[in-house]
């Protein structure tokens, strides 16, 4: 009885942290910083929610798609390493007891703990992507990036499930909010925004450089299905 009621504890947290509409460290946010990461971080969040999204319809049909899963993943590089490189600021900030952050707190436990996790498998799963690109379809992309490829990601996938769903809602609004100060008559607010905005935007444009750069390597693998379908 008392594990059950553990368990509906937990449930029903979890349900509240999907509900909140705010995120925290931009409402209880007590420096320019704090806010600052809060919302770049919501921003990239909702962009990579996005791209994530059109890259997932590749992979069921990835042999046909495969043009569209290697531009698609190259454009989440540099999206996904600056919201790495965010976040691990937020937390670095916070355990070295930075009186803003430690001010605004942490994440919820569980969703404290999964993070790191997260990012090791963020790191697998496009490393050994781009090492899949580059090789193309022989030798160790079948004895070593292939599998950690796919591993990587079945891992990945069920980590994110619960940060996204505990995310998605104080994400989008907090990204909407700011979209909206982009307008601000507000000097300040309307500039901050647009820095964010325009780091986001720089760090697409990469992205979008980087998939345009990689689409030829995906011919290879376009011949190799091909040639696995009529062979």
């Amino acid at each position: 009885m008392q594990l059950m009621g553990r368990e509906r504890g937990l449930s029903q947290k979890f349900i509240d942290e999907a509900l909140t509409e705010q995120l925290e460290n931009d409402v209880r946010g007590t420096s320019f910083r704090v806010k600052y990461v809060a919302r770049l971080t919501s921003l990239l969040g909702i962009l990579l929610f996005l791209l994530l999204a059109v890259e997932g319809i590749s992979i069921p049909i990835v042999s046909r798609l495969m043009t569209l899963h290697v531009l698609v993943g190259m454009i989440l590089v540099p999206v996904m390493a600056l919201k790495i490189a965010v976040t691990s600021y937020r937390f670095t900030q916070y355990y070295l007891k930075k009186q803003d952050f430690v001010s605004a707190g942490p994440p919820w436990m569980p969703l404290r703990l999964i993070a790191p996790l997260i990012i090791l498998t963020t790191i697998v799963m496009m490393a050994s992507g781009v090492e899949l690109a580059l090789t193309g379809p022989k030798g160790l992309s079948f004895t070593l990036w292939k599998p950690l490829h796919q591993v990587s990601f079945v891992l990945w996938f069920i980590l994110m499930v619960p940060h996204v769903f505990a995310y998605l809602l104080r994400a989008t609004n907090t990204s909407y909010r700011e979209l909206i100060r982009l307008k601000s008559k507000d000097s300040k607010a309307s500039t901050s925004s647009w820095n964010r905005s325009t780091l986001v935007l720089i760090a697409l444009g990469i992205g979008v450089g980087l998939g345009l750069r990689f689409v030829p390597y995906a011919h290879s693998w376009i011949a190799f299905f091909t040639q696995k379908s009529f062979g």
